[in-house]
């Protein structure tokens, strides 16, 4: 049995992530916020999201944990080792 997913927007950004990745110009923090859409939307999987980046699918969750522990802040942060607070 799979486990159960958890949600993906507890910092309740989801209108951000729409909005900034209209602005945002191509490059790795589109490519994440791209992910995060697609995640949010609820209709593909894990990997179905990995492929359709281009991505490993360990890759979009480590990025999937970072939106979730602080949301658009810590997704396109480059300082992984930071502890930041939830939302």
């Amino acid at each position: 049995m799979a486990r159960k997913r958890a949600p993906l927007d507890t910092c309740k950004q989801a209108l951000q992530v729409k909005q900034r990745l209209g602005e945002e110009p191509p490059g790795w923090k589109r490519e994440r916020l791209q992910a995060v859409q697609l995640g949010l939307q609820g209709e593909l999987n894990l990997a179905a999201i990995a492929a359709a980046i281009g991505r490993s699918r360990a890759t979009i969750q480590t990025w999937f944990d970072a939106f979730r522990s602080g949301g658009v802040d810590q997704l396109l942060s480059k300082e992984r080792d930071r502890v930041r607070p939830v939302c």
